[in-house]
């Protein structure tokens, strides 16, 4: 009995913040046709066929990709404005790396474990783990499409979350992959 009551309120709150994130995301706007080319650019690079959308958020303080059928890139306006077009591109290619890798899949599944497991506290430090190792493959990848000698790839990852820091306003997108 404990067990379902914890698996229903679990599941409830998993739904509601997805909700809160589709909301978010329904009332951000297009990005403009710039950051909509150099999408197009980094889309072409990276080998992601499927369409993925690029919208600019009031909300958050780092750039993340959500949707399972049809992703989208949400790049928080005090970023979006900032960043020059070396950032957005670099920004770009992380974002579509977990798209090319399907993690918001692997995400899902890992949050149906941790509802039905939600006692186990061990799931969370598993968890932290994954996420981890997802934005180090994401950054492989763009490291081998792109390639890097003089490491200007990381520093420029390293600025934008530098600047992401600046803004402490909560993330738009709650179940996304950063």
């Amino acid at each position: 009995m404990f067990w379902l009551a914890g698996v229903i309120a679990m599941s409830g709150i998993l739904i509601r913040r997805a909700m809160i994130a589709c909301e978010g995301i329904d009332r951000s706007p297009a990005a403009n046709l710039l950051m909509n080319d150099i999408l197009i650019y980094c889309r072409k690079r990276m080998g992601v066929r499927s369409p993925v959308g690029l919208k600019i958020s009031e909300d958050g303080t780092r750039p993340v990709v959500c949707g399972l059928l049809r992703p989208v890139i949400v790049v928080p306006r005090n970023l979006a404005l900032t960043l020059g077009s070396r950032h957005l591109r670099d920004v770009l290619f992380h974002e579509l790396a977990h798209v090319k890798h399907r993690d918001l899949w692997i995400n899902l599944i890992c949050n149906c474990v941790r509802v039905l497991y939600f006692y186990n506290p061990l799931l969370l430090a598993v968890n932290a783990v994954l996420q981890r190792l997802q934005d180090e493959a994401a950054n492989e990848a763009v490291l081998d499409t792109i390639g890097d000698a003089d490491h200007s790839y990381t520093r420029r990852l390293a600025e934008v979350a530098t600047l992401g820091l600046k803004d402490p306003a909560p993330s738009l997108c709650v179940i996304a992959v950063a």
